[in-house]
């Protein structure tokens, strides 16, 4: 397999997750870095997890698979998260966002970032990787952690391209990939901080935990029923009407939540109009 399909649909639910390897970690600005958030998650013992279903899972915290823009990002995430024991099995360590195009030439091309930016050798592969090994079910095209082999003490930090597949190569149960690594770098309400620190802190809400706050959710029928009734109707619509403007502390008809009650908050109320289930 040359690449990987990033439109391949394998779902796994969350609570597939044993557990979070620790508390999520901040690269603060203060300490010269980027503000993001960093945290390991540990696959159920003898439980495999291909790297797409590994994404699906990070994506559904919030973030996505930890993606390096440059090396002190790298070093920085494996000395304070990467490193931690509970995320090795063996000499495999986390899933990390870096895959290879479809179609790129082997072994070397077309490796870039989930975040799409191609990598630069952020993070450091191992001497011989990657090489493409002709026993993963035909080739290499994500990356995890890896010491270079049994006889070096584990954790270290190099990775190496592995199958995808929840092992390194085809035979199940050998060289299992154990975890992932999860990065949070959204600010969806443009802020300036990072939206996962303010959800932890009780700054901003996220009531499905989701990891996105609930000021940048999709609006829904339920918001518009601003007379909770199961209906949108004109009850709804008079109380829009009476609350038109600018937000106050008692204002409910900001529907979108950009700080106005305005023709956007009434054009989706009306495209809404009837019945609204709970």
């Amino acid at each position: 397999m040359n690449g990987i399909s990033m439109s391949a649909s394998v779902v796994v639910s969350v609570l597939a997750v044993q557990a979070m390897a620790g508390d999520a970690v901040q690269w603060r600005a203060s300490d010269g870095g980027n503000g993001h958030w960093y945290q390991g998650v540990v696959f159920p013992p003898a439980t495999t997890c291909t790297w797409v279903s590994s994404r699906s899972i990070a994506i559904s915290h919030g973030g996505d698979l930890a993606a390096f823009a440059t090396t002190t990002e790298a070093n920085w995430v494996y000395a304070n998260v990467a490193s931690n024991p509970q995320l090795w099995e063996g000499d495999f360590g986390p899933y990390v966002g870096l895959y290879q195009l479809n179609g790129a030439v082997e072994p070397n091309g077309g490796w870039v970032w989930v975040d799409g930016t191609p990598n630069t050798g952020a993070v450091a592969w191992y001497w011989n990787q990657p090489d493409d090994f002709t026993a993963s079910c035909g080739g290499d095209q994500v990356a995890a952690y890896w010491t270079g082999g049994p006889w070096f003490p584990s954790p270290r930090n190099y990775v190496g391209d592995m199958s995808g597949s929840g092992y390194c190569c085809c035979e199940s149960g050998v060289d299992r990939i154990p975890s992932l690594l999860i990065e949070w770098s959204a600010d969806c309400n443009h802020d300036g901080i990072v939206d996962y620190g303010q959800i932890i802190s009780g700054q901003i809400a996220d009531a499905n935990s989701n990891g996105i706050p609930d000021v940048c959710e999709a609006p829904t029928c339920r918001d518009a029923d601003l007379y909770p009734n199961g209906r949108i109707d004109g009850a709804d619509l008079g109380i829009l009407l009476s609350e038109w403007g600018e937000v106050n502390a008692s204002t409910h008809s900001d529907i979108n939540d950009d700080g106005r009650v305005d023709g956007a908050d009434l054009g989706f109320l009306l495209a809404n109009w009837g019945s609204c289930p709970q």
